[in-house]
């Protein structure tokens, strides 16, 4: 058979359009290809709410708040025996509190047990009720405590206590952390019980008793509060046993 120039030239252009649109199936068929591998990569992993909402389902929101709460203990010098006083030679002692909250800061108060219209913590148990039979707190020339920001004012400053002109019973924060935190304008620089750089406050009564620390801010340990003693007395204070008792409380700030 013969074939003529013109019918091959027409077979072969008929081929090329074959090829050509080959390529452009194969081209598409490509394309598919990435678009699904692209698209099951991404549901593979996408995160949170894009693949909930892609499932159909739902976000269950959750939330609570965390009460707050404080702890006080008395770690050392529950009771405080000060043995036999000798008029003009003070004796002292201490109380160590630990005090543990997640609020954001806290406030301390120590205020006397006994609430009689006399300023006194210590009395006697024969006569409680007498002058003769009580330890004035603020004789001697010691303030009653009236709260920090009031230290300072002439009339409420815990003064260092003046050996043989000072009497009666003071009370003194001579640590708190470690004692870079406490109110050295209240109670001075001392950092130990009997140090003479400690300044001393009478006691007010509990029910009325002003923060003698205060802290702000979150602190995820125990605070270590060391609360120190100085007592003396007249040559005329009646000769007999004294006891009373000295009231902490402790709250959290908000």
């Amino acid at each position: 058979m013969l074939i003529t120039m013109e019918e091959g030239f027409k077979k072969q252009s008929g081929g090329g359009a074959y090829k050509k649109e080959l390529l452009i199936l194969s081209v598409m068929f490509f394309m598919l290809i990435t678009a699904w591998n692209v698209y099951d990569y991404r549901t593979s992993f996408v995160g949170g709410s894009d693949a909930l909402a892609a499932a159909g389902g739902k976000i269950a929101s959750l939330s609570v708040t965390v009460a707050q709460s404080i702890t006080l203990t008395q770690t050392t010098g529950g009771t405080v025996a000060f043995g036999t006083l000798t008029a003009g030679t003070r004796v002292t002692g201490a109380t160590g509190l630990t005090v543990l909250t997640n609020g954001t800061g806290m406030n301390i108060t120590a205020g006397r047990q006994r609430a009689n219209s006399t300023p006194a913590t210590l009395a006697s148990n024969a006569f409680p009720n007498i002058v003769s039979g009580q330890i004035d707190d603020d004789a001697g020339g010691i303030d009653v405590f009236n709260g920090i920001s009031n230290c300072g004012v002439a009339t409420s400053h815990p003064a260092i206590w003046g050996t043989g002109t000072s009497t009666g019973l003071g009370f003194s924060n001579y640590a708190f952390r470690g004692g870079s935190a406490k109110s050295t304008t209240c109670f001075g620089s001392g950092t130990t019980t009997t140090d003479a750089l400690n300044q001393y406050a009478a006691l007010q009564a509990s029910a009325s008793a002003s923060s003698f620390i205060s802290s702000s801010g979150y602190s995820a340990g125990n605070t270590n509060v060391s609360v120190g003693y100085s007592l003396d007395v007249t040559t005329i204070q009646k000769a007999t046993a004294y006891s009373g008792g000295i009231v902490f409380t402790a709250t959290s700030n908000p």
